[in-house]
């Protein structure tokens, strides 16, 4: 029988979601990073992406993305990640 870690994900990022800007908490474990706000297009997501990719051992592939469903608003940060 396999065996699979607990731990697949390093990184935590939830994201509220609304027409004109986007609300990001980041938590590495059970530990809260940082809160950021910017708007809801594609150089401002770019930008946060960014600055993730500037913590330690970060990666997309160990990172998990959660929002909300908004419909439309959030096409441009699906399209980007």
């Amino acid at each position: 029988m396999p065996t699979f870690s607990s731990k697949k994900f390093t990184y935590f990022i939830g994201i509220d979601v609304s027409r004109n800007k986007l609300d990001y908490a980041v938590m590495r474990g059970k530990v809260f990073l940082s809160h950021k706000e910017g708007l809801n297009d594609l150089a401002d997501i770019q930008s946060f992406v960014i600055g993730l990719k500037a913590l330690p051992r970060f990666t997309i592939s160990k990172s998990v993305f959660c929002m909300e469903q908004t419909g439309i608003y959030c096409n441009h940060l699906l399209n980007f990640l």
